[in-house]
């Protein structure tokens, strides 16, 4: 059940952002079935960026036809969820509709107010590197160096 702990309605208002990974993933879901019911009815798809914003209440309020703030829908994603999702099917709506892209990618606010968005694990050593900015080449030398050091360090002395 979603809380006013799940979500920070005060840091920015009008706009409603998850304080935890759960309720973004809530938020996100609520965004895609809204986008559903959109598809059936021709209105103008929402991105799914997981959090309750200004896009977000207009289409509530369109589907709904109720005039909800981000909190109140916030509140009762978990209950909407299911109610619009039996509207998209009814309706003979698409399982899955191709939604704009979010101008920046979904994140949820924790209770400190830094913004953070939910990394997948590295696909690589260089993945790993790649948030310190540094350019192809230069993770290539910091590679190179580590592999040498290792070599040094270990395998030569192995050797002997």
């Amino acid at each position: 059940m979603i809380t006013n702990a799940d979500f920070n309605s005060t840091r920015f208002p009008g706009k409603c952002y998850a304080t935890n990974t759960a309720t973004l993933e809530k938020f996100k879901e609520l965004q895609r079935q809204l986008n559903r019911v959109a598809k059936l009815r021709g209105y103008s798809l929402l991105s799914i960026d997981g959090y309750i914003g200004p896009d977000t209440i207009a289409l509530f309020t369109k589907v709904y036809a109720s005039q909800q703030s981000c909190s109140q829908i916030a509140l009762f994603t978990e209950a909407y969820i299911p109610q619009i999702k039996a509207m998209a099917d009814q309706g003979g709506a698409p399982k899955v509709v191709t939604a704009p892209k979010p101008a920046t990618p979904p994140a949820y606010i924790p209770p400190t107010s830094t913004s953070l968005v939910p990394q997948p694990a590295s696909a690589s050593v260089m993945d790993a590197f790649a948030g310190f900015g540094l350019s192809s080449t230069q993770l290539m030398i910091v590679a190179g160096l580590g592999a040498f050091i290792v070599y040094k360090k270990f395998i030569k002395k192995a050797r002997r």
